[in-house]
């Protein structure tokens, strides 16, 4: 067997190997992976119930009315490492007292049905992805503190 073939390596779980390289040491310490998707959709229990029965997807996680959540619910289901969020708000637009996260769901569902809004990656050295986000010239960098 060749070096120029890919091949995982049993010692690192997300590094893999190709030309004897860590794809990793080529490209830079970060991203490593995928952590989440996140689709805003009109009716996400109904989208998460739907790759749940097709698709071999199972519950992950979930946000509503029943947990206390009075303006979004979303839920989330895994499949293996594949982690899709769904979420949607549970209130009208434009109901009093205003909230610009709530208007932004209705919104973004009216210019663009449901679709994806955000793409988490998994960093180990933050630090240094902002550096190299910024060598890019990239126009505009949202950086959030949640887990």
């Amino acid at each position: 067997m060749t070096n120029d073939i890919a091949t995982e390596c049993p010692q690192e779980d997300t590094a893999i190997r190709y030309n004897n390289k860590h794809i990793n040491e080529e490209r830079g310490p970060c991203p490593h992976a995928f952590d989440h998707v996140l689709f805003y959709v009109s009716s996400p229990r109904v989208v998460a119930q739907y790759l749940v029965c097709l698709f071999g997807f199972h519950i992950y996680a979930y946000k509503g009315l029943e947990t206390g959540s009075r303006e979004v619910s979303a839920t989330a289901v895994k499949n293996g490492t594949a982690i899709l969020v769904f979420m949607g708000a549970v209130r009208p637009l434009h109901w009093e007292p205003l909230l610009p996260s709530i208007d932004s769901i209705h919104q973004h569902i009216a210019e663009h049905g449901d679709s994806v809004k955000d793409v988490a990656f998994q960093c180990s050295d933050l630090e240094s992805l902002v550096l190299r986000i910024k060598s890019k010239r990239a126009e505009q960098l949202l950086i959030s503190d949640e887990p």
